[in-house]
């Protein structure tokens, strides 16, 4: 009987649609399984950090290999030089993140400090008052480094002028020329529970562990298996039956 050339051209189209498929599947689960190895580092060394000295050594920092490190931070807060870091959630309640200016004694420099977690407003609108640092402060902090996430649109909201000005997402640049001030460091110091100008302490390495990327990771395997078994059900076995 002589082949079909219709049904081949299908056939052909449906193992390329399939193989196509599959390859993005199996990058999705692979770049799943990455990231759960980047959490996991990430963790670890977060807990290493964690247990080491403070350091006041901040001329030779590295800023890949002293992430999660203890630094001790003399010198000043800027007063009025704050940013409320938007679309922090802290024990289920919206709020923000308040990042101060904070010039390091005998540099001319400035660090960029978290100090904590701060409930928002009556409304989306309203900014909350946030209190003043103390001038003059010796802080333990932890170095790090946030991503940035899904940013869509710039940091900082244009037309707002007034301060503690409102930021989408860590963006040095915006920060620097918005205060004017130079920063030493691309990089957020994480003021520690209970130091000079801290507020709520909410930080964590990483707002979701590693199991989670597993369990995604798993759904795009299955889905490539899925769809595999299914392809050679309607090639092989289907086929066979309606002959």
């Amino acid at each position: 009987m002589p082949t079909n050339p219709l049904r081949n051209r299908v056939g052909l189209i449906l193992l390329v649609v399939t193989l196509l498929v599959c390859a993005i599947f199996a990058r999705l689960g692979l770049w799943q399984l990455n990231r759960a190895a980047e959490k996991s580092t990430m963790m670890e060394q977060a807990n290493s950090a964690a247990a080491t000295a403070v350091s006041t050594q901040l001329d030779n920092i590295d800023l890949q290999r002293d992430t999660y490190r203890r630094f001790r931070l003399d010198g000043q807060y800027e007063q009025g030089r704050q940013f409320l870091l938007d679309n922090r959630i802290h024990d289920g309640r919206a709020g923000f993140e308040v990042l101060a200016m904070f010039r390091l004694d005998g540099d001319d420099g400035y660090v960029l400090v978290n100090r904590g977690w701060i409930a928002g407003g009556a409304t989306r609108s309203e900014k909350p008052a946030v209190a003043l640092a103390e001038a003059r402060a010796s802080v333990s902090t932890l170095l790090t480094q946030p991503s940035t996430g899904f940013a869509l649109g710039p940091a900082l909201q244009e037309g707002d002028s007034e301060w503690p000005r409102l930021l989408q997402f860590v963006d040095y640049n915006a920060i620097t020329s918005a205060s004017g001030l130079p920063l030493k460091f691309s990089a957020v110091f994480v003021a520690e529970a209970n130091q000079p100008g801290a507020l709520e302490y909410n930080f964590q390495p990483v707002a979701n562990g590693p199991e989670k990327h597993y369990a995604y990771a798993f759904q795009w395997f299955a889905m490539l298996l899925a769809l595999v078994v299914i392809y050679v059900y309607l090639v092989f076995v289907k086929r066979n039956d309606t002959r």
